[in-house]
């Protein structure tokens, strides 16, 4: 490439990622604005201006102990559901406790703009340059995902991981260095270990990207050295709640919550939540949270063809719609809902009819098959470019399929899908994309045979 042309790239790149900047930086300050306008929230000890997510009151109840009691605090909820959020929030609260959900808003809104800004630098120097600015506003602009980061709830925080760990990993790939190489293994590593200290189920993401990245980058025989050290620092922060618990009440667990939330799905259920789930009987009277996962395991092994059944429901579930006759999960509280077009028309008999009715139905299946079928053909594409392209491509599979496995032995909800959306609009972006060039292409053969 001569230096002219180089220079012409670098004048593109520089102007793009000027561009995106602004959008971001606009798209940031409208949050800010949605964040003033919230009322604010008050639960105990800690305040501000957010909305609850799911599992707010948990979290914040979670705070509310460790802002009485200090970073041992012996309150169960802690030890049943993983106290890294609540810890976040309660370092936030370090500045202000009365605003303390309003810094929460601002950082995990900020952190998601940053992400989704680093993430498309980098796919902007590949060879699918031309689907970056399309990428990019399919990501910012996905009203569940980024209201989402106005909420009491981890799932923007671990999208925002993954977009940063996939950027270092491209990052690396493309220049090759050994300064790139430490670069990355650092703060890939440290971002997963932030992930998984949230939510803990994200570590099968890390044994699966992490190795896949050292492989293609070093060869089989001299990955071991890099993935043993990445492992180590993953393990890093979700090891300190181990720590935390054992301290505060002996138990050397980072949660005791995997082999309740797995029950609700197995047995004679439907896969989904449900208040008081049937579950799966235990030889054990009162086991304790291993001994009943062991307990759904060897179920799902002795029960194969109902197991098929209740993965494929969980699936469903998981890729179901927000809203709507199909829509199945947790996301009750999704402040899209607020604003979704559709609640209005529902109120009347004949609106309800028309989305809750065949043509509803319809359109719900469709979504989810398309939104899987795009999925396949980004990766398909990508993998089809070669180079950083195709690891890049088993990266974002390697995050969404082993949150979509997770789910088959535990839950089938869509909420499970928000934390890994990034990685799945990207996918699904690049096959709607590759769809849209091949038929602009097809148009201009057309017109040649003409």
């Amino acid at each position: 490439m001569s230096k002219k042309s180089k220079y012409i790239q670098q004048q593109e790149l520089s102007k793009f990622k000027n561009q995106i900047f602004i959008y971001s930086l606009i798209f940031l300050t409208i949050k800010l604005v949605i964040i003033y306008r919230i009322s604010n929230y008050n639960l105990g000890l800690v305040n501000g201006k957010a909305w609850l997510g799911a599992d707010g009151e948990n979290y914040l109840n979670g705070v509310n102990a460790l802002v009485k009691d200090g970073i041992f605090s012996k309150d169960g909820v802690l030890n049943y559901w993983p106290a890294g959020y609540p810890i976040t929030i309660y370092a936030l609260a370090f500045f202000s406790k009365s605003s303390a959900l309003t810094l929460l808003s601002i950082f995990q809104s900020a952190i998601f703009s940053i992400s989704i800004f680093y993430f498309i630098s980098e796919v902007q120097k590949t060879k699918i340059k031309a689907f970056a600015f399309f990428i990019f506003l399919l990501i910012s602009l996905n009203p569940t995902l980024t209201l989402a980061s106005l909420c009491v709830g981890y799932e923007t925080l671990a999208a925002s991981g993954f977009l940063i760990i996939s950027a270092l990993l491209m990052y690396d790939l493309r220049v090759r260095t050994k300064k790139s190489l430490i670069i990355s293994l650092l703060f890939s590593s440290l971002t997963f270990s932030y992930v998984c200290f949230i939510q803990p189920r994200f570590f099968v993401a890390a044994i699966l990207v992490i190795p896949i990245w050292s492989v293609v980058r070093n060869g089989l025989k001299n990955s071991m050295f890099i993935v043993v050290v990445g492992m180590i620092l993953v393990l890093l922060l979700p090891v300190t709640l181990v720590l935390r618990n054992h301290q505060a009440t002996g138990q050397n667990t980072i949660s005791t919550n995997l082999g309740n939330t797995m029950n609700i799905g197995a047995g004679d259920s439907t896969g989904g939540y449900v208040p008081n789930p049937p579950g799966v009987k235990c030889p054990i009277a009162s086991p304790s949270d291993s001994e009943l996962v062991k307990c759904v395991l060897k179920w799902y092994i002795e029960h194969p063809q109902k197991s098929l059944i209740l993965f494929f429901n969980k699936s469903i579930f998981f890729w179901s719609p927000w809203f709507g006759p199909e829509a199945n999960g947790t996301m009750a509280r999704n402040p899209w809902l607020t604003f979704h077009p559709l609640k209005e028309i529902q109120k009347s008999q004949s609106g309800f009819n028309l989305i809750y009715g065949v043509v509803g139905k319809t359109i719900s299946w469709l979504w989810i098959v398309a939104g899987i079928v795009l999925l396949v053909i980004g990766f398909r594409f990508l993998y089809l470019q070669g180079n950083e392209l195709r690891i890049l491509a088993f990266i974002a599979m390697s995050v969404v399929a082993s949150s979509w496995v997770v789910t088959l032995f535990s839950i089938g909800d869509h909420r499970f899908r928000l934390p890994i959306m990034g990685m799945s609009l990207f996918l699904q972006g690049v096959g709607l994309q590759s769809l849209s060039k091949r038929r602009r292409r097809a148009m201009v053969i057309a017109k040649v045979l003409r």
